[in-house]
């Protein structure tokens, strides 16, 4: 186990045990040998307040490592929290932000509420994400007929019920009636059911987590984006030369 020198309540130097050093940084998420800027003083609490450093030349910021007295163990100081932590936006296609930019912060927001280990909150969070993102891609052929100069005013008017229809429906039905792609319905059909085991309290899946769920929100991603692929080909390429 790791050892770093600290001073103790009684005011003596002496070793400390720890669990582990941290190997990434919380503010720049690069895997990293921290540099250790200060000798760690116990406080009356039993805990262990470590100002590191990232060594990565394009971040060199400092962060906090909270270290808690395990007591009945043989490692001194576990390793409890890093902080701060910076917000990460995940990376994605620009057909998913055109497609549905409420869909990327929600989804943003529940990554990041899992990175603090916050699970409770960010399982309801993701099923949001999912339905939000269903939903636009739903939307998406009637808002294109709204905003088609060309589409005559009957045309606009059932495309314009289609959207309120949308927008008042649970996810399920919405996702029943009007996903018509079956690789993309029914992935967001069991989405749906782990979005749904977060929000309740007694779970009908417990052996599926949240790593379960973002998995399956990642799936219909992926689906949405080779439509959107197909679709721009055939657009490019609709005969042969």
């Amino acid at each position: 186990m790791p050892s770093i020198e600290y001073m103790n309540t009684k005011g003596y130097e002496a070793p400390a045990e720890v669990d582990r050093i941290p190997d990434a940084c919380p503010r720049c998420f690069r895997s990293i040998q921290p540099i250790l800027c200060n000798k760690p003083f116990e406080s009356p609490q039993h805990e262990l307040w470590i100002t590191f450093k990232c060594p990565s030349s394009e971040c060199l910021r400092p962060f906090f490592a909270l270290y808690r007295f395990q007591y009945g163990t043989d490692v001194h100081f576990n390793l409890k929290a890093l902080e701060p932590i910076e917000m990460m936006s995940h990376r994605w296609e620009e057909s998913v932000v055109t497609l549905s930019p409420r869909f990327v912060t929600v989804f943003n927001q529940a990554s990041n509420a899992q990175r603090l280990r916050l699970d409770e909150i960010a399982g309801p969070a993701y099923r949001k994400a999912l339905e939000v993102l269903v939903k636009d891609f739903a939307k998406a052929p009637f808002m294109a007929i709204l905003s088609d100069t060309a589409s005559d005013a009957s045309a606009k008017i059932d495309a314009q019920a289609h959207i309120d229809r949308i927008n008042a429906l649970l996810l399920k039905p919405c996702i029943t009636e009007y996903i018509n792609d079956a690789q993309i319905r029914e992935t967001a059909e069991r989405a749906a059911w782990l979005g749904n085991d977060q929000a309740h309290y007694i779970q009908k899946w417990p052996e599926h987590d949240l790593t379960s769920l973002k998995g399956l929100i990642d799936l219909v991603v992926y689906f949405i984006q080779a439509q959107h692929r197909y679709q721009t080909m055939m657009t490019d390429m609709p005969t042969g030369r």
